[in-house]
């Protein structure tokens, strides 16, 4: 098979997350097309059939000394037709916090915010109209936004600066986030929309998106009650709709109605 055929093999078969995975060895020089298949199982664990199809490949590029460095670029570019290719295909599913009967098939809000983050390799935008950091849940979830922010990931939060527990003051979410984020962590952006002429309206949106690809609407806040205790619904969209709700957010700190805040 020829080098280029064998990479592209390879990527159909395997999930991206593997093919990320190779593509980090090949740049940190862990593995390269000249690497034993003990080398190679020593760098990741592998199933039978993924470590023969790993090994496939590295040998169909196997040659001059370069072909490691050509390898890694081949697999990076496939990797963004295949990004590209999935944000076209819109896929969508329903995620619920609470009691779910016997049987249900709906995945549960906090890992499915962990999974988002977790993939997370470039942008993290997050808005909310209730913010409580310090309960463990929440706290979770801030821990991995954290994480993100610190392997190089731009983090966004825009919230309702008016936004009180007990409706007599305002700043709470502002003050969540500057209290609750470590000192030692490289910080977000914060934004922030309240409208001082209608204390009744609120910024009421509960998103979450991850790279202009993976985007998750909800009714839940982030609070202790909003990961577990309310009854709340959301959907986890993968495709357009990202990038449509990525690029609205940036428009309106474009134009200013939402206001970056001072950390």
């Amino acid at each position: 098979m020829e080098p280029d055929q064998a990479a592209v093999a390879f990527l159909l078969a395997e999930p991206i997350e593997r093919t990320r995975e190779l593509i980090g060895l090949l740049d940190a020089g862990a593995v390269d097309p000249r690497s034993s298949r003990a080398r190679v199982a020593q760098q990741v664990t592998l199933g039978r059939a993924s470590l023969d199809r790993t090994m496939s490949l590295l040998r169909a590029w196997r040659g001059d000394n370069d072909n490691a460095s050509q390898l890694y670029r081949m697999l990076r570019s496939l990797l963004d037709v295949k990004h590209l290719v999935k944000q076209q295909n819109t896929q969508a599913d329903l995620v619920w916090t609470g009691h779910k009967p016997p049987g249900s098939s709906l995945r549960s809000t906090p890992p499915v915010i962990a999974e988002m983050l977790d993939a997370a390799e470039r942008h993290v935008i997050v808005l909310s109209y209730a913010v409580w950091l310090g309960q463990a849940r929440v706290r979770s979830m801030l821990d991995r936004v954290v994480a993100a922010r610190q392997r190089g990931v731009q983090a966004t939060f825009v919230i309702d600066r008016n936004y009180s527990p007990d409706s007599t003051a305002s700043g709470h979410n502002l003050e969540q986030l500057r209290t609750e984020w470590p000192n030692d962590a490289p910080r977000p952006d914060i934004y922030s929309w309240g409208d001082d002429d209608d204390r009744i309206a609120k910024l009421h949106a509960k998103v979450i998106i991850v790279d202009r690809r993976d985007l998750l609407v909800t009714s839940a806040n982030l609070t202790g009650h909003g990961m577990s205790g309310n009854l709340e619904l959301g959907a986890r969209i993968m495709g357009r709709p990202a990038e449509q709700a990525h690029d609205h957010v940036l428009d309106l700190i474009t134009d200013g109605t939402f206001v970056k805040e001072p950390w």
